[in-house]
Order: C-alpha cells, then structure tokens, then sequence
C-alpha cells in the first residue's frame, strides 16, 4: 500500500525527511504516520483484500451496532446491485490511499428492495457501510461514536485499544455517496466535503471517504 499526497505542498524538515499532511513524515522511503492513523500493508501476492459487506453486523465496532450495521450491509448491497455489479467485485481506492479490494455479499431479497426504495437515503446509508470498512483495513482506527447533527462530519473513528482521555487521538470521519458518478464528480464531492469538515476544524484531524458505486471506486482524503 502507498501514501500519496497529490497536489499538496511539502516543506523541509531535516536533511532527508519531508513533511507532509497531518504531520506524517517521510524519512528515507518510508512513512511514520501520526497515531492512529497509520497505514495498512498490502499482503503482496494474496491478491485484493476482501471486505464483507456482513462484517457490519457483527457489532466489531464500538460506534456501529449488530442492528445499525446489518442496516448499512443491506444498503450497500442495494446500491452494488441496482449498479448490475456481483459479489466479488473490485473496489479500487485512491487519494491518500492507493489499495484495491473485493466486496462480497450475500443477495438482496425482494423485501430488501422494497425496504431501500428511497434511493438518495440508500446510497448515503450505503456509502456508510463501505467506508466503515475501509477505515479499519486502511487505518488502525474504527467508528468509535455517530458524531452529532451541525458537526460537519459523521463518525469519531479511533483506536480500539485507546484508553485515553476522550477525543485524544481520535480523528473526524466525513462520509459521502454517489450511485453512478465520474472522476470529476468524485473530485469535486470530496472537495465540498473537506470544506463541510471546516466547521468544527481545529486539533483533530478529518477523513473524507466518497463512494461511488458505478464502478465502484472510492477516494479517501486526509485533511
């Protein structure tokens, strides 16, 4: 797995380090990121790593519930299926990230079709259970609590393992989908959502995930 920290400017530190964005250091090829939010490692020749979609209600996070995550895997089920894709299908990520994976779900039902009609909720709804995820298999963190309304952002994502004081550590996650969209559409939602995240900027750092389910592919940004 790669960093890339497209178009953002870096500035000297020492001879042989670069520092980037949230205070990630490069030092002689390598990474030293932040805590908590540290990059995952491609298992080379093991192909794409598989996310299943029925993870979510196993209650493995402490911000998503059994009920809420079998919620968000019926969602995202919908939204993959209405797009003519199967289980198994590839899901590149690029941005910040640069990984690719593997869905994998069981079918909807005809019940579960009639239940995610509303098609603006299902994609939101879905995109949530994507990325809640994508966040553990690209960073050490998972969705902690559901961030409150007028925030800016969704989840607080953190550490599992963390017992420190509250918010130390933990991160802002911003969540946005698009059913069928292209590169630029995906561009330009990560932008108004990094700029959504400005209202409550200030210590703790953000993530942006965009998922567009046409493809599907996905974008993750750091701020």
């Amino acid at each position: 797995m790669m960093f890339l920290y497209p178009g953002r400017s870096e500035r000297p530190a020492v001879p042989g380090t670069r520092v980037g964005a949230m205070g990630a250091i490069r030092e002689r090829g390598q990474w030293r990121i932040r805590p908590g939010m540290t990059r995952g490692k491609r298992q080379e020749g093991n192909g794409p790593q598989s996310l299943s979609l029925h993870d979510l209600d196993k209650g493995q996070q402490p911000g998503i519930s059994k009920g809420y995550g079998a919620s968000l895997a019926e969602a995202a089920t919908i939204c993959l299926e209405e797009r003519a894709h199967q289980t198994g299908v590839r899901l590149p990520v690029d941005g910040d990230f640069e990984e690719v994976f593997k869905v994998v779900w069981e079918r909807s039902s005809s019940q579960m079709r009639a239940c995610w009609a509303d098609a603006d909720f299902t994609t939101e709804q879905g995109a949530y259970g994507v990325a809640a995820l994508l966040v553990p298999a690209l960073t050490e963190m998972a969705i902690v609590s559901r961030s409150v309304r007028g925030t800016g952002f969704d989840f607080w994502i953190g550490r599992t393992d963390d017992a420190g004081p509250l918010f130390q550590n933990q991160s802002r996650l911003e969540v946005s989908g698009i059913r069928k969209g292209d590169g630029r559409s995906i561009q330009t939602r990560v932008q108004a959502k990094l700029k959504q995240t400005c209202r409550s900027d200030g210590l703790l750092p953000a993530l942006v995930v965009v998922v567009e389910f046409g493809e599907p592919r996905s974008r993750v940004v750091r701020k």
